[in-house]
C-alpha cells in the first residue's frame, strides 16, 4: 500500500503487536526551537497497490485453479492499469470487475491515514500543531509529518530516524451526506483555505 521512495524509509512495526507502523525522516533537518518543521518521510500511498490488493482478494476467494488465479489476477491487473481504456480485457467476468471497483471505492471513500509523532519524539517536545495529521487516501505525494518544536533547544533530525507513525483508521465521513467529485489538487491546505 506504500511506495517507497527512499531506501532508507522503509516501515517497520515496533512490535508483533504494534497497531501503528514506524516512519523514518527522508533527509536531515533541523527544527529551531519555538519553529514548526516539515519532515520528509519517504513514503508515498500506491493507489495501485491497494486496488491490486482487492483484485488479489476477490481472485482469491474464487474457486478456481492457481493458474487460472494467477492468469485472472493478471488480467484484473491489466483491466485497471491507469493507461488502460475500460474496455480493455473485455472477456473478463463484468461481475469481477465490478466488485473490485466497489471494493476499492468503498476502502478509498471510507478510509484514511493518520499521523502522529513516536512518543519519544513526542517526550523530546515536538508535537503536531494542528493536534492530529490526516492523510487522505488519495494523496499521491511524498507524505509529510507537521512538527512543532516546544523543547526550548534545536532539535536535530537525521536521514533515517525514526520520527512517525502511522494508523489505517476507518471513517463514517458518508454521513454527512456532502458529495464531491472535486479531484485532490496537493497538499497541506490544498482542498481549500475557506
Amino acid at each position: 500500500m506504500l511506495k517507497i521512495l527512499n531506501d532508507k524509509c522503509d516501515p517497520t512495526r515496533g512490535s508483533r503487536y504494534s497497531a501503528a507502523i514506524d516512519l523514518r525522516s527522508s533527509c536531515s533537518l533541523v527544527i529551531e526551537k519555538n519553529k514548526t518543521g516539515l519532515v520528509k518521510l519517504g513514503v508515498s500511498i500506491s493507489q495501485d497497490d491497494i486496488l491490486n490488493s482487492f483484485i488479489l482478494k476477490i481472485v482469491s476467494e474464487k474457486k478456481i485453479s492457481p493458474t487460472e488465479k494467477e492468469k485472472r489476477v493478471k488480467e484484473l491487473s491489466e483491466v485497471f492499469s491507469r493507461e488502460k481504456e475500460e474496455e480493455a480485457c473485455p472477456h473478463l467476468l463484468v461481475e469481477q470487475r465490478a466488485e473490485v471497483l466497489r471494493a476499492y471505492k468503498t476502502f478509498m471513500s471510507t478510509h484514511y491515514l493518520q499521523l502522529t509523532p513516536r512518543s519519544g519524539v513526542a517526550k523530546k517536545g515536538l508535537i503536531i500543531p494542528n493536534g492530529v495529521g490526516i492523510i487522505d487516501m488519495d494523496y499521491e505525494n511524498e507524505i509529510m509529518l507537521l512538527l512543532h518544536n516546544v523543547s526550548g533547544k534545536d532539535f536535530f533530525i537525521e536521514e533515517g530516524d525514526r520520527v512517525g507513525q502511522m494508523l489505517i483508521l476507518e471513517h463514517k465521513t458518508e454521513l454527512f451526506n456532502i458529495v464531491t467529485e472535486d479531484q485532490r489538487k496537493g497538499g497541506f491546505g490544498s482542498t481549500g483555505e475557506r
